[in-house]
């Protein structure tokens, strides 16, 4: 989770330490809500083949669950071979 511009490819991308998200983005890992994020977002290619996706509100307490077709209408991303790439 790296401001795509400061990443060449998928696989210069690395997990986050706890501290580096909550400084990156302002929430623990598990409440990043990726469509607040000011950063390139990539999805796996798995995801975009369920009918729903889950992710975080910012809040732990809440999350929030869009049809994965309609995921592309509040966020852009890039969908990418996640499991390839590693």
């Amino acid at each position: 989770m790296m401001p795509s511009s400061s990443r060449k490819s998928l696989t210069d991308c690395r997990h986050l330490a706890r501290a580096e998200v909550r400084k990156a983005v302002g929430v623990d890992p598990g409440a990043v809500c990726p469509i607040t994020l000011n950063m390139g977002l990539l999805v796996d290619s798995k995801v975009m083949e369920t009918e729903k996706i889950n992710f975080g509100s910012g809040n732990h307490m809440y999350g929030l669950e869009i049809r994965t077709r309609d995921l592309e209408k509040v966020v852009a991303f890039r969908v990418v071979d996640v499991a390839k790439a590693a």
